[in-house]
């Protein structure tokens, strides 16, 4: 072939500069080289193949083996006539060329790996469901529940647990009669967290009995209030309550701590005081729950209650 002219006759560098003479035959060179290359109309790109040692058959023959021959074929007729052809396929597996989408609606269709679950130290995005999983369990670990002690027994402090909510209900003071006073309601407490005292009994002489007073907590005390004086309706029980643990919400309606009813109408037991608070406690503590018994008298007052919730 035509030997191509020198880069400096052409970009000005040459010592001593280009004659007029010099660059017309140099252009005239390069003209030859290209028409030598591509043909005088510059489209013969089957001689240039062969000129530049470009094995169409090996290119084939290397793209087939690392993809199925017909979609090869197909993809090689489209791209046949075009510049990118070349050696794009020689560099990898044109499996990636002829199958990618355009566009991918996950992170792997655009080769991005993720973790199913949150890692420490890594960079990695975390799939949805993945995060949901780790949320869900975080959720379920957190420890909860509740418990509603109608006489004495023990309580232990779930592990993972440093804090209770604890309302605690004194029993009913019992109903007078006309030669006999009403006994009193004892008390219900949660260890020495919380106490509510018992109401007072009815006595003989026609007086109600008096209302148990307000109970005392440690921590942070959300109500302490006493009971009511005994009277005609029959003592003044705990209102009903709703508590909430956990997922469920179950309700109580308590007569606990209701003074028993007196011969008299004037004779009847005071009920028992209350007293709600968030208590700190330790993981694993066993506590003593004592629930305070109805008075004894001509009807006995309501036991007292305690209830738990972590």
């Amino acid at each position: 072939m035509t030997k191509l002219p020198s880069r400096e006759l052409l970009d000005g560098t040459k010592v001593p500069e280009t004659t007029t003479g010099e660059f017309r035959l140099a252009m005239g060179n390069l003209r030859q080289y290209l028409a030598e290359l591509l043909g005088d109309e510059g489209t013969d790109r089957e001689t240039a193949r062969q000129t530049l040692g470009i094995d169409l058959d090996k290119i084939r023959s290397d793209i087939a083996s690392k993809a199925d021959g017909e979609t090869v074929m197909a993809e090689l007729a489209k791209k046949a006539d075009s510049a990118d052809l070349s050696l794009v396929a020689l560099s990898g597996d044109f499996n990636h060329l002829v199958n990618k989408p355009a566009r991918s609606d996950t992170l792997e269709g655009y080769g991005i790996v993720a973790d199913t679950v949150p890692t420490a130290g890594s960079t990695r995005p975390v799939t949805s469901g993945g995060i949901k999983t780790y949320v869900d369990g975080k959720v379920m670990s957190i420890r909860h529940g509740m418990a509603l002690f109608s006489q004495s027994g023990t309580f232990v402090v779930p592990e993972g647990v440093s804090q209770l909510f604890v309302m605690c209900i004194g029993g009913g003071g019992g109903g007078g009669w006309y030669h006999g006073t009403g006994g009193t309601g004892g008390v219900t407490s949660f260890g020495t967290y919380a106490t509510a005292p018992g109401g007072g009994g009815g006595y003989d002489n026609e007086v109600a009995g008096a209302a148990g007073g307000a109970g005392s907590a440690t921590g942070t005390c959300v109500m302490a209030s006493p009971g009511n004086a005994g009277k005609a309706a029959g003592g003044g029980s705990v209102p009903a309550r709703t508590f909430a643990s956990g997922m469920w919400v179950d309700t109580y309606s308590y007569g606990a701590g209701c003074g028993g009813t007196g011969s008299d109408a004037s004779s009847v037991g005071g009920s028992g005081g209350s007293v709600a608070a968030y208590v700190t406690v330790t993981p694993g503590e066993t506590v003593q729950v004592t629930v305070g018994a109805g008075g004894g008298g001509t009807v006995a007052g309501l036991s007292g209650a305690c209830f738990v919730k972590w």
